[in-house]
């Protein structure tokens, strides 16, 4: 039988009405790996109310014992009550009549049904139901769950609770489980200190991890190999009510809860709390001013999310470089073309000819066809390509290290938000099109064509006597 060999099946048979997605096949596929003793640390990182309970905390513990009869489980949550909620509905699949016919030699102690620890009757199994800092000393286990240890995300932002959780797991949860036990651990992401985030720096190679995104941003690294911008769980939640959840619920949580990307709280590879903000009104005369166009020329369509084509200018005005400007929209080819134009006159009418205009260049010969496009477009202004080579991060660092040093101010605009926001989440967030737009027109202000030639040494090729990009 199905059920006995797999926990999908298992699933199925056992909760009728169970419909489960890509997403709970695959899940269920990597479980059913540890209960064979094929994985022994598991980490799940995926969004909340997708169903990953059901099969974690509900229907593995089950399928675990039915394998496993003298093998304890632990479960536990962040509270007691979610864990005896979890433990009571486990406990009722072992003594439902689709059970007896999957696992007839397992079945419940009658004499020891409690939620908080129930037996297997004349085995050594049970179950152990307890909430993160509750009471499992005494108790070892082969299999040890953890399902989402934390409840809320002002507890996730407190040093001292995620260092309560951190000595919970060590000095209590680790210390029992048994020799070749094995793990699981399933949460949705709320800090870069989680649980998670401290398990994979302290022991990196030792967990398999599986991280599930509630929208797919990356369809080389997602574990379904889904298609850009596909929902996880469509039976849950469509495209449209994920979006939806997105605006409802801000970048910041939707990137760390959703996407299970969180960022640091005061920035990580920008210190955006050292910007400085100034009203434009006050700014002084610029010695230099440069605006940097990153293109995108992809419209935005139901069921995509592309990137943005976006215009940074920024000025230097020693010590300060200033970001005065952002222009960001999602428009096709021929709309970009106008945007360019329509910005290089305004910039032109407010800061005179001096305005520097730089466009990201592409390697191979298409990029450069298109930058001699828009410079021949804007015939008459200071346009230039500018070659995009290396890593995103190589071009960003010398604007970071402004940033840091306290030597930035942005102009008070609607734009902040988004700006600093990307700053925020780069290099892991959903868009970086703003960073690299002002990473190179601090490039070209801080160090003009002297700048590629840097980039190039380096990334070790300045000497090389490699081909560089057109």
């Amino acid at each position: 039988m199905l059920a006995s060999r797999r926990l999908l099946d298992f699933t199925t048979y056992t909760f009728h009405k169970y419909v489960p997605d890509p997403f709970h096949k695959h899940l269920a596929a990597a479980l059913t790996e540890v209960v064979y003793g094929n994985e022994k640390r598991l980490i799940i990182i995926a969004p909340p109310q997708h169903g990953k309970s059901e099969l974690v905390s509900i229907r593995f513990p089950p399928f675990w014992l039915g394998h496993h009869p003298d093998h304890p489980v632990i479960l536990t949550s962040y509270g007691g009550a979610l864990a005896f909620r979890n433990s009571r509905a486990a406990r009722n699949v072992v003594e439902s009549q689709e059970y007896r016919l999957v696992f007839p030699e397992t079945e419940t102690d009658p004499r020891s049904r409690a939620v908080d620890q129930w037996k297997i009757h004349q085995r050594q199994g049970f179950v152990v139901a307890a909430g993160v800092g509750g009471p499992i000393t005494g108790h070892g286990a082969g299999a040890g769950v953890i399902d989402d240890p934390v409840q809320s995300w002002a507890q996730a932002q407190s040093d001292t609770f995620r260092n309560s959780v951190w000595e919970w797991y060590q000095g209590t949860f680790r210390t029992r489980i048994w020799e070749g036990g094995a793990i699981v651990l399933i949460m949705t992401r709320w800090h870069q200190d989680d649980l998670v985030g401290r398990l994979l720096e302290d022991q990196p190679n030792i967990w398999k991890v599986l991280h599930y995104t509630a929208v797919c941003d990356d369809p080389e690294m997602d574990p379904l190999h889904r298609k850009m911008d596909a929902p996880l769980s469509p039976s849950r939640y469509s495209y449209k009510e994920l979006m939806q959840i997105k605006e409802d619920v801000g970048p910041t949580v939707w990137t760390a809860e959703y996407q299970g990307r969180p960022a640091p709280p005061e920035g990580g590879f920008f210190a955006v709390h050292m910007i400085e903000y100034i009203h434009e009104d006050v700014l002084p005369e610029p010695n230099r001013v440069v605006r940097f166009w990153d293109l995108a020329a992809t419209k935005e369509k139901m069921g995509r999310n592309p990137n943005y084509t976006v215009g940074s200018l920024w000025s230097e005005e020693k010590p300060w470089y200033t970001f005065r400007d952002c222009v960001r929209g999602r428009w096709s080819p021929s709309e970009v073309e106008a945007m360019v134009l329509r910005t290089a006159i305004t910039d032109r009418a407010k800061y005179g000819m001096g305005v520097e205009i730089r466009i990201e260049q592409e390697p191979a010969a298409s990029g450069k066809a298109l930058v001699d496009h828009y410079v021949t477009l804007l015939a008459g202004f200071d346009a230039k390509g500018v070659p995009a080579s290396g890593q995103k991060t190589v071009r960003a660092q010398p604007l970071s290290a402004q940033v840091a040093g306290g030597h930035t101010r942005f102009v008070i605009a609607p734009w902040n938000t988004e700006a600093v926001l990307e700053m925020r989440f780069f290099p892991a967030g959903m868009f970086d099109d703003i960073v690299d737009s002002s990473g190179g027109a601090f490039n070209e202000l801080a160090a003009g064509p002297q700048w590629h030639e840097i980039e190039f040494m380096h990334l070790g090729m300045a000497d090389s006597g490699e081909e560089r990009p057109e």
